[in-house]
């Protein structure tokens, strides 16, 4: 079967050229890092989509401009689809400058062949070896970004790229051990036509991939922000009862039940009057961070309301419980601050279930009650109660 290569190579423009506009029509709609992400690739495909332009112009447009600056923009293609894949995984610096810098080795080496050797082998040679390195940029940042667990579908990514490094390498070779070749006999070898329907193929199905990649972290996104509190970084009161709700359930399945914590800053509406919700808001971040410095691994907090943070410690007795609430209560007194020239302290209703029965609603209002008391006993003190 002969495959008409212009008409693959044009093909592969027109492909990449829709996704580009695609990309850059909607990328506004999206939060900073995708929208960052899917920009870039944009670009990467406008530049795959124009290099492949120049070459499918082969024979109406000088040979330099089809040759060595369409082959150039495509490995600019390859080396801007590595910086968007960079973007998403939120790592920019040195690799970025690196690949770009290969881009003019690229077109300084592609132009001196042009100009040294007529050598249609040498072209093809370099044209096929050149794009590697950037493959290989490629596929190492997709390594580490499956193996850092980030997304399943990132290793389908990188095993594209990674085919179409070893179609590049293979086709090379196979110029390697071929006699002179000419236009016609380009245009007819078969390996030279399968590398070709590789590139169209590597553009289309990595730009779905990417698509794939960047609803993956969009959605993460979006689970994060439903379930953090903006402010202080900590899940937000509807997660916090989701995740008590599943451990309580665990626990009456097992019968090592949880015990709850509540945590009120003291005289914060002071802190708020007399130094202002900015300072304000660096305590709430400040004792939060004592809080999770106090915790066990296995603990949870969320921002229950203004300056309430609820704790579940699973698996947690009487005693341990009353533990950790000491050690968070110290935690707190101790920790350094510079946005107000007053003590902050805590105090902490703690509920601790002893029957079989407990349910979450029971042990916020026990917790709750236990908090009650320990304010009007004189603050900065914790009181246990049980369910």
């Amino acid at each position: 079967m002969h495959l008409d290569i212009p008409t693959v190579t044009f093909l592969a423009a027109v492909s990449c050229l829709s996704v580009a506009l695609a990309m850059w029509v909607v990328a506004g709609r999206y939060p900073p890092v995708v929208a960052r992400a899917m920009f870039r690739w944009g670009w990467a495909c406008g530049l795959s989509a124009f290099g492949a332009l120049l070459v499918f112009l082969r024979g109406t447009l000088p040979d330099f401009l089809s040759v060595v600056v369409g082959n150039t923009v495509i490995v600019g293609g390859f080396a801007m689809a590595y910086h968007a894949i960079r973007v998403l995984h939120e790592r920019t610096g040195l690799s970025d400058r690196l690949a770009a810098a290969w881009v003019l080795v690229c077109f300084v080496l592609y132009w001196t062949a042009f100009e040294l050797n007529r050598d249609i082998n040498l072209r093809i040679i370099l044209v096929a070896t050149l794009k590697i390195p950037v493959l290989a940029l490629i596929v190492r940042e997709l390594w580490v970004g499956s193996q850092r667990g980030r997304r399943a579908i990132e290793f389908m990514l990188l095993s594209v790229y990674l085919l179409y490094a070893l179609v590049s390498a293979l086709r090379a070779l196979n110029v390697m051990m071929t006699s002179a070749l000419d236009l016609d006999s380009f245009l007819s070898d078969p390996v030279q036509q399968f590398s070709f329907v590789a590139y169209f193929l590597t553009l289309s199905v990595s730009s779905l991939f990417f698509m794939l990649a960047l609803g993956e972290v969009l959605t993460a996104e979006l689970y994060q922000r439903a379930t953090t509190d903006p402010l202080t970084g900590i899940y937000n009161r509807h997660a916090f009862e989701e995740l008590a709700l599943r451990e309580i359930s665990r626990a009456q399945r097992t019968g090592r039940y949880p015990s709850m914590l509540m945590v009120d800053i003291d005289h914060f509406k002071q802190i708020n009057d007399r130094y202002g919700h900015t300072a304000g808001d660096g305590v709430l971040r400040a004792v939060v961070g004592a809080i999770q410095g106090a915790l066990r691994q296995q603990d949870f907090v969320g921002r229950w309301g203004g300056e309430e943070f609820c704790v579940l410690l699973p698996e947690t007795g009487r005693i341990d419980a009353l533990h950790v609430a000491e050690r968070l209560r110290g935690s707190v007194m101790e920790m350094p601050l510079s946005m107000v020239a007053q003590p902050v302290t805590v105090s902490i209703g703690v509920s601790s279930p002893y029957a079989h029965e407990c349910s979450f609603t029971a042990m916020i209002e026990v917790a709750d009650d236990a908090l009650y008391k320990a304010k009007f006993g004189g603050r900065n003190r914790v009181v246990i109660s049980s369910v």
